[in-house]
C-alpha cells in the first residue's frame, strides 16, 4: 500500500511558526484591560458631623453592601442615552464593586471620625460591634456623557441587631472628564457624600445614647 503525504500541508504551518518567531509576521495586539479602584477621601475638609466624642473608641461594622445583580461582574457598567446597558470590555473594576464601596466607606469613616474603629463585613463574631451600617444600592446610574447617580437605602443597627435608623438617600455628581477614569472618580465622590451623611447620623445616634430615631426617607 502506498502512502501519499501533502508536503504543502506539512511545511506551511512550520513556516508560519518560524516567521512568527522571527518577527516577520506581526499579529495585532489586543488592547490590554484597564483596572480601576474607588478612591477614599484624604482629609475631612469641612465635615460637620456634630458631637462625635461619644463615638471615640466605638467599633462600627460596615456592610454588607448589596448591588443590583448586573453589577456583579468586573466590567464597568454604564447606561446609554437609549436606556440600554453597556458593559465595558477593557475597563474593569480591580475588585468586586460591593467590596470596593464598603472598603472606601470604611476608609472615609476613619478620616471623618479618626477615633472610630472600623470593621468591614464579614467580621469575627467576638468583635464588639456597637453600630452596624448596612447599605443596599438600589440604583447606580452612570453616564459617561452626563452624571453619576447613587440611590441607596442605608440602615444602622445596634449591637442587639435592633434597627435604630434607616434612610433612602440619593446623591448626584457630574462626570468629568467623560471617560471611565472620570466616571470612577465621580462614583468616589458619591461615596464621599454618603460617608459624610452616614457619619453625621452615627454621631447623632451616639450623642443621644442610641435612642431610636424615627425612620426617614429623602
Amino acid at each position: 500500500m502506498k502512502h501519499y503525504f501533502s508536503v504543502g500541508r506539512t511545511v506551511m504551518p512550520a513556516v508560519i511558526v518560524l516567521l512568527l518567531l522571527s518577527g516577520c509576521i506581526s499579529v495585532p495586539d489586543s488592547p490590554s484591560p484597564r483596572f480601576y479602584t474607588l478612591q477614599p477621601i484624604k482629609e475631612a475638609g469641612s465635615a460637620d458631623i456634630g458631637d462625635a466624642a461619644s463615638l471615640d473608641g466605638a467599633v462600627v461594622g460596615i456592610g454588607p453592601v448589596t448591588l443590583p445583580e448586573y453589577y456583579s461582574r468586573p466590567q464597568i457598567v454604564t447606561r446609554k442615552s437609549d436606556n440600554t446597558i453597556e458593559f465595558a470590555q477593557f475597563d474593569r473594576w480591580a475588585e468586586p464593586l460591593d467590596k470596593s464601596i464598603g472598603r472606601v466607606l470604611g476608609n472615609n469613616f476613619s478620616v471623618l471620625l479618626p477615633k472610630l474603629n472600623i470593621e468591614l463585613f464579614p467580621w469575627h463574631g467576638a468583635i464588639p460591634i456597637k453600630y452596624q451600617v448596612i447599605m443596599e444600592v438600589i440604583q447606580l446610574e452612570c453616564r459617561l456623557d452626563g452624571e453619576a447617580v447613587l440611590l441607596m437605602q442605608w440602615s444602622v443597627f445596634d449591637a442587639r441587631k435592633e434597627l435604630l435608623f434607616a434612610k433612602r438617600s440619593e446623591y448626584r455628581t457630574p462626570v468629568g472628564p467623560h471617560t471611565y477614569a472620570g466616571l470612577v472618580q465621580a462614583i468616589s465622590v458619591l461615596c464621599e457624600s454618603a460617608s459624610r451623611e452616614i457619619t453625621a447620623a452615627l454621631a447623632e445616634l451616639a450623642s443621644k445614647g442610641s435612642a431610636l430615631i424615627p425612620l426617614t426617607k429623602e
